[in-house]
C-alpha cells in the first residue's frame, strides 16, 4: 500500500512542473515590443526607443496602444524606425485623449526582425516632471494571418532637474 501523502506531494510537484513547462512555453515564444524609459531627462520632449524582439515568431504585422495620462503627457507621437522600413511596412498610428494605438501593416507578407522599430517622441506637460507610458492591447499577426501572443512593458519618463529649470 502506498502513502497518501506520497502520492499528493507527487501529483503537486507534478503540477508545478507541467506549470513551468507550460509558462516558459508561453513567454518564450511570444513577440516582445519594448519601450525604453528615460530616468535623467534633461528635456520635457524625449526619444523613447521601440524596440522588437522576437523569440520564436516573426511577425508581418503588429498593433499596440500607447496608453498615458493626458495630464502628464501633452503630446505622444511615433517615428518608424530602420527595421519596419526593412520590412517595408507601415505605421500608422490614432489617437484620443491618453492614447495612441499604432499598427504596424504593409502590402505585403514581409517579416519583422528583432531591432529598432520606432522612436516614440513623447511631450511632457507644462510643470511635470514625470509621466509613465504603458503599453496594452499588443498582437502580432503572421504572413499567413495568424494571430502571435505578444507582450509589452511600462515606460517611465522622468526630468533630472527641477520643470522651472528645463529649457525646451
Amino acid at each position: 500500500m502506498s502513502n497518501p501523502q506520497k502520492i499528493a506531494d507527487w501529483r503537486w510537484w507534478s503540477g508545478f512542473v507541467l506549470g513551468l513547462f507550460l509558462c516558459n512555453s508561453a513567454f518564450g515564444q511570444s513577440t516582445h515590443l519594448l519601450l525604453s524609459s528615460e530616468r535623467d531627462a534633461t528635456s520635457r520632449t524625449v526619444l523613447l526607443n521601440l524596440w522588437l524582439a522576437n523569440s520564436t515568431f516573426t511577425p508581418a504585422g503588429l498593433q499596440w496602444t500607447f496608453d498615458y495620462s493626458p495630464a502628464q503627457i501633452r503630446d505622444i507621437a511615433v517615428l518608424i524606425g530602420p527595421v519596419a522600413q526593412e520590412a517595408e511596412k507601415s505605421m500608422p498610428c490614432a489617437s484620443r485623449p491618453g492614447a495612441l494605438k499604432c499598427l504596424l501593416t504593409g502590402l505585403n507578407t514581409n517579416q519583422t526582425h528583432s531591432g529598432l522599430l520606432a522612436l516614440v517622441r513623447v511631450t511632457l506637460a507644462p510643470g511635470v516632471n514625470s509621466a509613465i507610458v504603458r503599453m496594452d492591447n499588443t498582437l502580432g499577426v503572421s504572413a499567413n494571418g495568424q494571430g502571435l501572443p505578444a507582450d509589452s512593458n511600462v515606460a517611465v519618463i522622468h526630468l533630472s532637474r527641477p520643470q522651472s529649470l528645463v529649457n525646451d
